[in-house]
């Protein structure tokens, strides 16, 4: 089975045609149909059966049936027998678009109009706008799904920083001073932040969770164990005195 193209006309309908070793061949039943030839039997007689030829095509519902493909000239002899009006410009409409665009290209590309032109391209304009929007809303969500940034690890690292300190009952207390005792602190942060991020470092909290972040901090409230730490050596303070 030859593939089929299908040239369409409002005026004549539909004609279906198969290029054949470079040739383009023409459903007759089609054409006669568009010329109004009733007797396609004998109208088929008057034709070089050399031109003539069998090829399968699909019928309305589906099914396969076999029809008679005519060549380019047995056309315009079908043509010359038509008693229609509108024969010339079935003429017309052959030899100046159809078989032009067939020989050119190999299909039928049916011109169009300045409409469709304006419609096609204000079609791809939107298509361009949408990808372009995708493609920013793909960046947005990419740039936030990437793990803290150096600015935004120095913001958490200043809201620990903040959290701390008085935590820590000032920087003047003795608690603040010891570094051993501070560190526990900051670590203990820095794991409640691992807990709630499912992550094994505070820098892969991703972007768009920084804020939140930064709220857990300021959140945060000493465990027992270390308040108790803390209380105990900012009391060595009161009793020196």
């Amino acid at each position: 089975m030859n593939e089929l193209q299908i040239f369409e006309n409002e005026e004549f309908g539909a004609i279906r045609t198969a290029t054949i070793d470079g040739e383009p061949f023409f459903c007759m039943t089609d054409i006669c149909k568009a010329l109004e030839i009733s007797n396609v039997s004998q109208a088929k007689t008057r034709l070089n059966q050399d031109g003539v030829i069998s090829n399968e095509v699909i019928d309305n519902i589906g099914r396969k049936q076999s029809a008679n493909f005519i060549n380019e000239s047995n056309m315009y002899k079908l043509i010359f027998q038509s008693r229609k009006e509108s024969a010339e410009r079935f003429t017309d409409w052959v030899t100046g678009e159809v078989l032009p665009s067939i020989r050119k290209t190999g299909s039928y590309n049916k011109p169009m109009t300045t409409d469709q032109k304006i419609q096609l391209l204000a079609q791809g304009n939107v298509e361009l706008n949408q990808k372009v929007d995708n493609l920013n809303k793909d960046l947005q969500e990419f740039k936030q799904d990437m793990p803290l940034l150096a600015l935004e690890c120095q913001r958490i690292t200043r809201a620990k920083n903040q959290k701390v300190v008085p935590l820590m009952g000032g920087k003047n207390a003795p608690a603040y001073k010891n570094k051993s005792l501070m560190r526990k602190v900051y670590s203990d942060i820095d794991n409640q932040l691992r807990r709630e991020f499912g992550v094994n470092t505070y820098k892969a909290i991703k972007r768009n969770q920084c804020d939140l972040a930064v709220e857990i901090i300021n959140g945060y409230d000493l465990p027992i164990c270390l308040k108790v730490e803390i209380e105990t050596e900012n009391s060595q303070m009161s009793l020196s005195v």
